[in-house]
């Protein structure tokens, strides 16, 4: 008998030994950004789910983008992206946050067996971690970004509540641009590939402004999440314009998304701190989205709204080369007041006259035409500026350009379909669609005449350090008009 109790004791001792080992994180943001007790924290997760709108997708989700302020503030706005969680299984969930406290050269990944909250332990899937430490160089397993840190741990709650005993990895990313952002994006969608994995970006948005200022601020952000354009993102968010604490967690997922298959995003909801306080000299605004993958839609303009923006070009080259006022942009149809990128081409008798372009949807479409119109016509430095002599030769090409996306093989590129931008540090080159075909170039052509045009050497589209983004373009014109 005392043998049998000995060795009972010997197997608690070394279970307990084994539990007491394990490297788990220590909540710290629990008491002040969510309620401590469980029963409290359980209770506030649910009344904000039950009063969130579940909706049906046509695609498969793939992430959603949720805030990581204080549940009093942000949580109803996060429960719209985690009420469409509710009764979806997935092996794994990627978490990318930034770091607000701790800034360091490098993306990590905690090194332990586990996050705890007042909900329990939520385990890290080490496998699948270690797939991703070794997916780029700038990831590595490392508590750095951990100390303090809230824009993790305010999610794990409302994921141990949709989707209980699901493993996360969480990556916080110390230092966050462009490179850092799309370098980890494709990491993470190749790391990805073939596996059933949930992504979060983890961010709030703008900060401390006026509640109409942060309203039209944020506005922009969010109209670049939904046209799924993370370049556009990336060059307003890490040049400063936009605000995005969580900026380059919001890129890379939406590059990973896109490499996994995401077409879509849909705007959960929108919202910001005054609008819980009534407090709205200085408020934090907040977005749920969902990314899904849909099948696509036609993007084609009716031939009336072509026929809008060819007169809007031409009015525009007219009224500039003889000094006039633009004409005012009213009673649009409503796709024309959507952002895009565009471009307007000018020629006579088939020969370029002109040509300068908006590749970044900041501006709306017609009115991107119009002021790109006139610099066509007055602002390419290889010509000389329009003469009204020449108003009644002019013939106009508009190329509506869709998002860039990051090309990830060049046996992508279809030609006459697809143009490409290639950025190689302060070095850049953009060609349309139409271009390679007008000049019966082959893809080795395209990509080594996009190089030079680039301001670089013919191969430099082999760079290591050299971004390829790929883009499609809506081409119609008339000529003489």
């Amino acid at each position: 008998m005392k043998t049998k109790i000995c060795i009972v004791f010997i197997i608690i001792f070394f279970a307990a030994g084994a539990l007491y080992a394990q490297d788990i994180r220590k909540p710290t943001a629990a008491g002040g950004f969510y309620p401590d007790k469980p029963e409290e924290l359980r209770g506030m997760i649910k009344s904000y789910l039950a009063e969130a709108e579940y909706r049906q997708f046509d695609g498969k989700l793939h992430a959603v983008i949720v805030p990581h302020a204080g549940y009093v503030y942000s949580g109803k706005v996060a429960a719209e992206a985690y009420r469409q969680l509710e009764g979806k299984k997935y092996d794994a969930i990627v978490i990318v946050t930034p770091s607000h406290y701790e800034s360091f050269l490098e993306i990590s990944i905690y090194p332990g067996d586990g996050l705890k909250t007042p909900l329990g332990v939520v385990n890290i899937d080490k496998e699948l971690a270690e797939k991703i430490e070794k997916s780029a160089e700038i990831v590595s397993f490392s508590k750095r970004g951990y100390g303090q840190e809230h824009s993790l741990e305010v999610q794990l709650p409302f994921l141990q509540t949709v989707l209980p005993n699901t493993p996360v990895v969480p990556l916080v990313m110390g230092y966050q641009n462009f490179s850092f952002s799309y370098t980890l994006g494709t990491a993470l969608g190749e790391a990805l590939k073939d596996a059933n994995v949930l992504l979060i970006a983890s961010s709030d948005l703008s900060h401390f402004h006026p509640y109409d200022e942060a309203v039209r601020m944020d506005s922009e952000v969010i109209d670049a999440i939904r046209n799924y354009d993370p370049f556009l993102l990336s060059q307003n968010i890490f040049s400063r314009r936009w605000e995005a604490c969580g900026g380059g967690p919001i890129v890379a997922v939406m590059v990973a998304a896109q490499v996994l298959g995401a077409n879509s995003v849909e705007i959960m909801q929108y919202a910001n701190s005054g609008d819980v306080t009534g407090d709205k000299s200085s408020v934090v605004g907040y977005v749920s989205a969902a990314i899904t993958s849909k099948p696509p839609k036609s993007q084609q303009y009716s031939g009336e709204e072509r026929e809008i923006l060819l007169n809007i070009a031409r009015e525009a080259v007219e009224n500039s080369v003889r000094g006039k006022a633009l004409p005012p942009l009213t009673s649009l149809p409503g796709p024309l007041t959507r952002k895009s990128g565009a471009f307007v081409t000018l020629k006579i008798d088939g020969t370029l006259r002109g040509c300068i372009g908006e590749v970044f949807a900041d501006k709306s479409l017609a009115f991107a035409v119009q002021s790109t119109a006139v610099k066509s016509a007055l602002k390419d430095t290889r010509f000389k500026p329009v003469i009204e002599e020449e108003l009644s030769k002019l013939e106009y090409e508009i190329s509506v350009l869709s998002p860039l996306r990051l090309l990830e093989n060049t046996d992508e590129i279809v030609l006459g379909k697809h143009g490409l931008l290639l950025i190689n540090g302060n070095y850049s080159g953009l060609l349309l669609p139409q271009v390679p075909v007008e000049n019966n170039w082959n893809r080795q052509e395209f990509l080594a005449y996009l190089s030079l045009k680039a301001g670089l050497p013919q191969d430099a589209w082999k760079y290591p350090n050299t971004m390829l983004f790929l883009f499609s373009a809506e081409v119609f014109g008339k000529d003489k008009m």
